[in-house]
Formats: C-alpha cells, structure tokens, sequence
C-alpha cells in the first residue's frame, strides 16, 4: 500500500515537472489572434488598454471591445462611436496607452478608416 502512494506521488511529480510554465509573452511579441484575446479577456484588475490598430486602409485608435466571427469591435479613444474591422484585414496592433490615463493625454488620432 504505502509503495502504490510512493509510485503516486513519484509519478504526479514526474508529470508536474513535464508540464512547461505559463509562458507570458511581450506584448509586441504576440501574434495578432493572441492580442486580440489579451485585450478582450483580460483581468479586471487591469484597465482598458488603447491601441492603434492599422490596416491597408489607414487606423484606428482605441479600445477593442469585442471579437466575434472574424470581426474586431473598436470603441474610438477620442471621439464617440465604433468601427468594425476584419480580423484578417489588421496588420499590426500597437499598444498606446492605459485608459486611465486618456484625460491628461495628447492626441491620439491616426488616419481614419474610409467608410467610418
């Protein structure tokens, strides 16, 4: 009995040795998929983060809200409003700033979209 608990517990901590560690990139090392779920499910400890997210067709500035069928929900950082952009038509996201902080900022504008 007491070696069936021995070769347990050797064997649970065989396999806690295997498991590799949460390995949390940078930020500017992620893919565009893993960004875009960093900035939806993230802690809510962690406040809105703005990006600038650029495509073929210019950028846009703000916090992204939602992802849902290839579609990326952006609420403007410095103006009311939404835009809806293709996950695939996204080059790259760069991360501004903390939302926090959006009353002492300067501006944030980039070229806006067409159609928006």
């Amino acid at each position: 009995m007491a070696e069936m608990e021995e070769t347990e517990l050797e064997t649970a901590t065989q396999s806690e040795k295997e498991k590799p560690a949460y390995n949390r990139k940078a930020f500017k090392d992620m893919s565009i998929e893993g960004k875009l779920e960093y900035l939806t499910i993230k802690p809510f400890y962690i406040p809105n983060i703005i990006v600038e997210i650029s495509t073929s067709e210019g950028a846009v500035v703000g916090m992204v809200n939602k992802v849902t069928n290839g579609k990326v929900l952006v609420s403007y950082a410095d103006q009311l409003g939404t835009a809806e952009i293709n996950s695939e038509e996204i080059v790259p996201i760069r991360m501004k700033m903390f939302s926090r902080f959006c009353k002492n900022r300067q501006s944030t504008q980039a070229a806006p979209l067409k159609g928006f």
